[in-house]
């Protein structure tokens, strides 16, 4: 076949046949061994493109999660043949974590790489602080543009495949008010197990696959500690429901069980998916914490010149009950600028709050929905340098925007003196 010998094939008669092989069953013959070889190297290739789709989905996942004090997580892959699932756990500004799980229909290498675009854009966005139910309508708007690029290409004009789409579920996690927000595309959102044992669902609407162009809409609730939050996503739920279904089902029973997150996976693995499984799913589970009280400072000040002092002082104290007292003038200068902004840009309270987890968090919140600039001020310029300072002191800084106002964050190491 194609040049190569896909193997050896013998032809027998018994006794009740002496006659020697004709012109007739060498036809017959060759066209058997033709379509057999035929088949043979079909399956070859699938398996091969298979094992390398595979690998390539394997490579693109996160191999371990990282460790965060929001939540304790655990995951399990299962690749199948049809389509490419991901998750992620992305550590968040103050403390902050977010969890995403997501599937992209196809097969072979095309639904692979999707997937890892769609894993790095939703990381980078995921880096931007936006809100569940924004961040999945500009995920919508990758996928529309990858749909947009792939049609015209000229090179699969003529290949039949079917359209470019993607689920995905997308929560974030506040360790310090224990509130998790969740928005979801094409799928049903996580399975809450309550500390007592109770398993229900989140309650998110479920919006339509991401390319559709449809908004989202986003569910907030808090959490008690302990909580259990599984994500599950099984690509036979678009195609046979009540085997989707039931596999739920099972998944809720095992998830009902007060064990780490690890067992979870390890329950689910070996009960609900040991059977030989085709079409992939993956799964991630992950137990919510609180921060310590004594792990966050919070104030609030009036918006009038004596409160930035008033502020500074505030923060000295707490970075001096944390043994952090090498952080207090740069800290004092973080503070300073972002508290006069509110006083000369914005509108309400200065709601300053100091967090301590992996960084030392400084976030200074305010009513105004104004978006904060970097300026490069002139020379003659008397103003304009705030978040210039402050991007320059911080190792990262950033902007989160809520249901009313803003929150402009800096973060600095603790371990750095």
């Amino acid at each position: 076949m194609h040049g190569l010998v896909m193997g050896l094939v013998s032809f027998y008669r018994d006794r009740s046949r002496p006659d020697p092989f004709d012109e007739e069953d060498l036809a017959l013959a060759t066209q058997l061994a033709s379509r057999t070889a035929l088949c043979i190297d079909n399956a070859r290739r699938f398996t091969r493109e298979h094992a390398i789709a595979t690998t390539l989905q394997l490579s693109l996942l996160p191999h371990a999660p990282p460790t965060t004090s929001a939540v304790d997580s655990s995951h399990c892959y299962f690749p199948g043949r049809y389509g490419a699932h991901w998750f992620d756990v992305i550590p968040l500004a103050c403390a902050r974590v977010a969890l995403v799980i997501g599937f992209v229909p196809g097969e072979g290498l095309d639904a692979s790489a999707t997937m890892g675009r769609l894993r790095s854009a939703a990381a980078t966005l995921a880096g931007l602080e936006l809100p569940p139910d924004e961040l999945l309508v500009h995920l919508d708007d990758v996928v529309q543009r990858m749909a947009h690029e792939r049609s015209a290409d000229p090179r699969t004009l003529h290949q039949a495949r079917p359209p470019l789409t993607a689920n995905c579920v997308y929560a974030a996690y506040d360790p310090v008010t224990r509130r998790c927000a969740v928005a979801a595309a094409g799928q049903d959102g996580p399975l809450l197990t309550h500390p007592n044992g109770t398993v229900t669902e989140f309650g998110v609407p479920r919006g339509a696959p991401l390319s559709h162009g449809a908004p989202y809409e986003m569910s907030e609730r808090e959490l008690p500690e302990g909580t259990l939050l599984t994500f599950y996503s099984d690509s036979v739920s678009g195609r046979y429901p009540s085997e989707a279904d039931e596999r739920l089902s099972r998944i809720r029973e095992a998830v009902a069980r007060p064990v780490a997150p690890a067992e979870v996976c390890d329950t689910i693995a070996y009960t609900v998916l040991r059977k030989p499984f085709q079409d992939g799913a993956a799964l991630l589970v992950a137990r919510t914490h609180s921060l310590a009280p004594a792990r966050v400072g919070s104030w609030i000040f009036p918006a009038e010149a004596q409160s930035v002092s008033d502020a500074r002082h505030a923060a000295r104290e707490c970075l001096t009950r944390w043994d952090l007292d090498d952080h207090i003038p740069t800290t004092d200068l973080i503070v300073s600028e972002l508290a006069t902004n509110v006083i000369r840009h914005a509108q309400g309270p200065i709601r300053l709050r100091l967090i301590l987890d992996r960084a030392l968090s400084t976030e200074v919140s305010d009513d105004a929905d104004t978006v904060p600039h970097l300026r490069h001020a002139r020379l003659q310029d008397e103003g304009g340098r705030g978040l210039f300072i402050v991007a320059s002191l911080a190792q990262h800084w950033g902007t989160r925007y809520e249901e009313t106002g803003k929150t402009i964050w800096a973060e600095q190491d603790p371990a750095a003196g």
